[in-house]
């Protein structure tokens, strides 16, 4: 990779399948808790994976945290509802879609109307991590149609760029964040701190790449800071 698209050596060595990382069960979960405001998470395995023990992995939330509290996904839900007071929540996991996104239409379709219909008020986007490591400069319009099926107008939308560097996608994921006015996080300079990642702790080395306990609570505060301003602008 030429140094304008610096692809990190982690996430050329994630060999965490993309593929079926929900056990074939819908890629949809709410979790309605009669609060005022709803949140969506568009996410990959980051966000939510299946147990898998063909790959040592044994949770049922964000890999790879040690329970599912402490992910950032419930890091954060924890955070807000402090702060907020009781919100709904729910997860739409993109993994499929990563690879699928040329023809994702189809997909979005058949598996994601029920989080289309979840209606949020904020929706973060924490994907591309699955994507081909050269895809950014063809994927935004993909990018946009997912958006635009799920995000309902109004919506507060909080972007990501890749917990694995990926210089040419992170720049997509930021461009793409400004142009629609959507609030930025950056969170791609956390695997610099090894003790972000669960090295160690798992055999498979795909799986212990992935954001540890530290990494899913820097994630999620990192989002909370971004989080407070754009609610408070509101």
């Amino acid at each position: 990779m030429n140094a304008e698209n610096t692809v990190s050596k982690n996430e050329l060595q994630n060999n965490v399948p993309a593929g079926d990382q929900l056990e074939r069960l819908s890629p949809v979960r709410l979790f309605p808790q009669g609060g005022k405001r709803r949140v969506l998470f568009i996410g990959n395995s980051i966000t939510w994976h299946a147990p898998r023990p063909q790959i040592g992995w044994s949770g049922d939330w964000g890999m790879a945290a040690s329970s599912e509290d402490k992910d950032y996904v419930h890091r954060l839900m924890a955070a807000l509802t402090a702060r907020y007071g009781t919100l709904d929540y729910g997860i739409a996991q993109l993994a499929e879609w990563e690879c699928t996104y040329p023809d994702g239409g189809h997909l979005l379709m058949e598996q994601f109307e029920e989080a289309r219909a979840f209606c949020p008020d904020l929706v973060i986007l924490r994907i591309g991590e699955n994507m081909p490591k050269d895809s950014a400069p063809g994927c935004r319009a993909y990018f946009e149609e997912m958006l635009d099926f799920l995000v309902p107008v109004g919506a507060d939308v909080v972007v990501t760029d890749s917990f694995w560097r990926n210089d040419a996608r992170d720049r997509m994921l930021c461009e793409l964040a400004a142009d629609r006015g959507y609030a930025f996080c950056r969170i791609s300079d956390l695997e610099a701190d090894e003790r972000t990642m669960a090295k160690g702790l798992f055999e498979h080395r795909g799986v212990s790449i992935h954001p540890g306990d530290l990494g899913m609570e820097r994630i999620a505060d990192r989002l909370i800071d971004v989080i407070q301003t754009v609610w408070k602008e509101n």
